[in-house]
């Protein structure tokens, strides 16, 4: 892991939009944002000389690239490329009666990026302690995240067209996934007698791959076009409140070796253990809804605040 002098190195590494190509077949493309940033270093170093080492590496890392590159129509334009005939107006709308009816902000409709931040160490440290018996022990980790687009799944309502030109959603309705790993292993090393060793390793691995939290739950709302497709939706992702996933494994090994004058003798024994919690709830605890127009939702969002302890709707 280490040496007997200290050594040490740092770096930092930048991508943009200089290596993205901005054509296709010919045709020009807007392939959107693209930036990707790595810093980090590594220290190797003699702790007690000859005895113990220790080495260690970190870095952080930020990937920002498009999630989705469709963009709100301004009134008029075609609906071509990365233009979707979803119209600005609309949603800059619905945003606005949200915040000022409801104290809530569904997000952004500009066209939304997929950041993924990774921070990763890992450390060895290595102890010997005398000629016949040798000690390491290594640490990796990853804290990471990524952005995911709303589901399109008709699980929740009759399904949204996303990644289409037909629609929009605002980012509050977008969730990530965690990626975060946690992992020890150590291992000790013995030479007994002369005919003998024995290696023994232990080691834990924890994963959590739940998805983030989402803040304060808000219903979501699908809003069709008046033709049964979806044109917008908002409010908190369907599939995301208590998604989770952690699981971690165990692990014990050892392996004894017996050397003879002709023959090799190795005698082991593994044990794993593997244990996980996976929690999922269907479509929605938050609530659901679905408006066949704009106009049905603020018909329906306007006589809900006029009389909250309504128990039908006219919509």
């Amino acid at each position: 892991s280490g040496t007997t002098s200290v050594r040490a190195s740092v770096y930092h590494r930048i991508r943009n939009d200089g290596f993205v190509g901005t054509e296709t077949s010919g045709l020009a493309y807007n392939p959107g944002t693209f930036k990707t940033r790595n810093t980090g270093g590594w220290l190797g170093l003699p702790v007690i000389k000859n005895r113990l080492f220790l080495f260690g590496n970190y870095e952080d890392e930020s990937d920002v690239r498009p999630l989705n590159n469709f963009r709100a129509n301004s009134g008029g334009e075609a609906v071509a490329g990365n233009v979707s005939r979803v119209l600005a107006s609309d949603l800059a709308q619905l945003q606005s009666f949200l915040k000022q009816n409801f104290n809530y902000d569904p997000g952004s409709f500009d066209p939304q990026d997929d950041e993924t931040p990774q921070k990763r160490l890992m450390n060895r440290s290595d102890l010997n302690i005398n000629n016949n018996n040798k000690i390491n022990f290594g640490w990796i980790q990853l804290d990471s995240s990524s952005n995911n687009y709303l589901s399109g799944s008709t699980s929740a309502g009759i399904g949204r067209p996303t990644f289409t030109a037909n629609f929009m959603n605002f980012s509050g309705s977008n969730y990530t996934i965690l990626e975060n790993i946690k992992s020890g292993i150590g291992e000790w090393n013995s030479v007994i007698g002369g005919t003998m060793s024995n290696s023994l390793t232990l080691g834990l691995t924890s994963n959590d791959e739940s998805r983030g939290d989402v803040g304060t739950l808000f219903p979501f709302v699908d809003i069709l076009d008046g033709a049964g497709v979806g044109y917008t939706s908002f409010g908190s992702e369907p599939f995301t409140p208590n998604n989770e996933l952690r699981y971690k494994t165990y692990q014990l090994k050892d392996d004894f070796v017996k050397f003879g004058t002709r023959h090799t003798f190795t005698f082991g024994a593994t044990l794993q253990r593997y244990e996980s919690e996976n929690v999922f709830f269907n479509c929605c605890k938050q609530g659901a809804y679905t408006y066949n127009t704009l106009a049905d939702f603020y018909a329906d969002a306007l006589a809900s605040l006029a009389n909250p302890n309504r128990t039908t709707s006219s919509v």
